[in-house]
């Protein structure tokens, strides 16, 4: 039964679809409407799609890939550095990938402004089953495919008269059958195909070769016949046994064609082993008689190979005739190799003026030995494997392979693909006037390389020829190096002197590491305290398990003997995957205050005060370019709630104004760091600012009822916009029991937005 599908929501404008590589194409009358099919090789490696970059898609323009039904599967943003990009790249989750549908398939893109798109959505057939299943045992062939062929051509091969009446083949019906699944039949050098439609599953295939197919592949004691099968979506059957046994039958149509050519080295009728060939060349050998020497020039010699995933590999080779007698081509070792467990077809035409061609018969081969895959390229400014991404640009490496020819097109990838997202980049060109064994370059532009923040990147290159599916070299990994890890901070030190004033409690201190570009889940990150001798230096480390900020913890044992010294403190990125850590990053250098408080402190007269300051405006702008220092917002100037007399009855006291609401600042200092940053509090006291502390002093001393307090807010640093809520400041204390004198307090929110 047909399955219908529920397109999303109508967009406002619809983009073309997403470009799937190595997407089967629609097939015709499909009953199921699919636009396409996926299969296992999309599950081989981490699927990467794309689409064109649509136009007014500016930096912060984002991407939503939905695969199926429900959320999104994959995103992608544009970033600064995006302005030459023209393919937005997205990684399908391998758990994604499920039978039977994926359903629909489409890009939103979500502008700033809100005009929003989406890709024309597609229906994609997925089906991962190989036809015929796993081979179930190491005969040749692939014991799950198979056909039958009449007895007489079975035991007495086909002669001309047979031909005429054709050969019909059946093909029993096999494991993980489908419709249109396409079957592939060869008889020698032919090929027919048969798609099945949905009616035939489950049942033998009859195909019938005609007397035209039987003589096109001509003459053979050893023509090999033989089927594999093509799944809907691109499926072969078992990559250890792709193909049937193969029949050899002998056909004698008593044609005028010339006698095949035979293999010299190494010396075989049917199969070339890659292990006896070694190093060796293969060599063909043909005999031209007296008569056709004679009369024609030239001969041809024709090499045809397919490798066993499809790709042709093609050689031919003409010389002149010098007289009747044997002929010898070499074929080249690493064209035989690159048809390792493919085939061949070898004949040969002579050629003269005026004369027509003449065909020898087919010598049909096999090609025994392990597939060797293209090598991995190389990058010349690479330190092992390591890049520097301030390099002006890269230099990708690779050998030219002899299977190649000038009309291939050859590309280079470099991929970064994991939970931090998806980025790549590709280039291409023709093979062009090559010599095998040289090396074949691509420069990539170092702004290209920015892109990869400090990834783990893959870089390979692959090589299509016409229509045919493109081949790829194996892959090498490298890592981009940090490229500027931001400086560290430390949330309890006055962020403007680099204080860490222990006049304010705390239990410890926390070390922050901002999120730095390309961090990546289980990146290993240590950070480095590094003070006193002993228990004063420390390092910790951690690996990242949430992206983002990330915090260590920093116990008192190495505050306290660091008091009157400084801190330095760096930290350093080991790349998840990477084997060495980067540079450290630049180190923040902190001082750590612990000012004393003395005196036992008492009241002689009233209790605490407070301040209560009222801003005249609730909302500030804070335009960019405001110079630091700037006073943004000042309060009323108020008197105390009441009065009070506080001091010591013996010795001296000292005085201490600690921050509610951010950082302690230094003892020197009179700017109290706030919640919003980039916005410190001043407090004036009888018109002139509190510091972290005042200097001691003895008896009693009297905060009078008509003293005036207010309250400055002032730039300190890049503000980003956020509110002061209503509350106590800071807190106005006396005495090594810390008396509470007074309390500068903030009567009403306050909210700075930077324009």
């Amino acid at each position: 039964m047909a399955k219908h599908r529920t397109p999303p929501p109508s967009p406002l404008s619809e983009l073309p679809p997403v470009d799937i590589p190595l997407m089967q194409p629609p097939i015709a009358g499909d009953v199921e409407n699919a636009d396409g099919g996926i299969g296992v090789s999309h599950t081989l490696r981490p699927l990467v799609v794309h689409i064109d970059r649509p136009t007014n898609t500016p930096e912060g323009t984002f991407f939503e890939l939905f695969w199926g039904g429900g959320d999104p599967v994959a995103y992608n943003l544009i970033r600064e550095g995006d302005q030459n990009l023209t393919r937005i790249p997205f990684t399908v989750p391998y758990d994604s990938i499920r039978e039977p549908w994926a359903d629909p398939v489409y890009v939103r893109v979500i502008r700033s402004s809100g005009n929003e798109s989406r890709t024309q959505p597609l229906r994609l057939r997925v089906n991962l089953q190989h036809p015929g299943g796993q081979d179930p045992n190491p005969a040749p062939g692939n014991q799950g495919l198979v056909f039958e062929l009449p007895d007489d051509v079975r035991l007495g091969g086909v002669s001309a008269d047979r031909a005429r009446q054709g050969v019909e083949v059946v093909v029993r019906h096999w494991l993980n059958m489908a419709a249109y699944d396409l079957l592939i039949l060869v008889w020698g050098s032919v090929r027919i195909e048969r798609l099945i439609l949905p009616a035939e599953v489950g049942r033998d295939i009859t195909c019938m070769l005609d007397e035209d197919a039987i003589k096109e592949a001509g003459d053979s004691d050893l023509l090999p016949v033989a089927f594999q099968v093509r799944g809907p979506t691109g499926n072969y059957p078992d990559p250890w046994a792709p193909w049937s046994t193969t029949v050899l039958v002998s056909v004698y149509l008593a044609t005028d064609r010339l006698d095949a050519p035979w293999v010299q080295v190494p010396e075989t009728d049917r199969e070339i082993d890659l292990e006896i060939l070694g190093t060796r060349d293969a060599q063909i050998g043909l005999t031209v008689g007296g008569a056709d020497a004679r009369v024609y020039s030239h001969v041809f010699l024709y090499w045809n190979g397919v490798s066993a995933q499809g790709s042709s590999v093609h050689y031919f080779e003409d010389r002149p005739l010098s007289g009747a007698k044997g002929y010898f081509f070499n074929i080249g070792n690493a064209l035989v190799s690159a048809i390792a467990q493919g085939s061949a077809v070898v004949y040969y035409e002579l050629k003269g003026a005026g004369l027509p061609d003449k065909r020898s018969h087919n010598r049909y081969l096999t090609v025994i030995g392990e597939i060797v895959r293209w090598p991995a390229p190389t990058v010349d400014q690479a330190l092992g494997e390591d890049l520097d991404p301030g390099l002006p640009l890269i230099t990708i490496r690779f050998p030219v392979q002899a299977s190649w020819v000038s009309t291939d097109r050859v590309q280079v990838t470099i991929l970064a693909s994991d939970a931090g997202g998806t980025v790549d980049y590709t280039a291409g060109r023709l093979v062009g006037q090559v010599t095998p064994g040289d090396d074949m370059t691509f420069d990539v532009p170092g702004t290209e390389l920015k892109r990869f923040d400090e990834r783990a990147i893959e870089v390979f290159y692959s090589v299509t020829r016409d229509n045919e599916l493109p081949q790829e070299s194996l892959r090498r990994v490298y890592h981009i190096l940090p490229i500027d890890l931001p400086i560290p901070t430390v949330i309890e030190i006055d962020p403007y002197t680099h204080v860490l004033n222990l006049l304010k409690p705390i239990s410890g201190a926390t070390v922050v590491v901002p999120r730095y570009t390309g961090m990546r889940l289980n990146d290993e990150i240590t950070v480095y305290w590094e003070g006193a001798a002993g228990q004063g230096t420390i390092s910790l480390s951690k690996y990242v398990e949430t992206l983002g900020q990330q915090n260590f913890p920093i116990n008192n044992t190495a505050i306290t003997p660091n008091v009157n010294r400084t801190v330095s403190i760096v930290y350093r990125v080991k790349p998840a995957g990477a084997n060495s850590p980067s540079p450290p990053s630049n180190a923040l250098v902190i001082s750590v205050q612990s000012p004393q408080m003395v005196g036992a402190v008492r009241y002689s007269d009233g209790s605490a005060v407070y301040y209560r300051c009222t801003a005249g405006s609730s909302n500030i702008a804070v335009p960019r370019d405001t110079p630091v220092g700037t006073v943004l917002l000042t309060t009323n100037t108020v008197n105390p709630s009441g009065a009070v007399s506080s001091g010591s009855d013996t010795g001296e006291w000292s005085t201490g104004f600690v921050n509610r609401v951010g950082a302690q600042c230094s003892m020197t200092s009179n700017l109290f760091p706030t919640n919003v940053q980039g916005i410190a509090v001043r407090c004036l006291y009888q018109g002139v600012p509190v510091i972290g502390t005042w200097p001691t002093s003895t008896g009693f001393r009297q905060l009078r009822g008509d003293s005036i307090a207010k309250l400055e807010f002032v730039k300190v640093g890049e503000v980003v916009s956020g509110s002061i809520s209503p509350g106590v400041l800071v807190d106005w204390v006396k005495g090594q029991n810390r008396l509470y004198i007074a309390g500068f307090q903030l009567m009403n929110r306050v909210t700075f937005t930077v324009v």
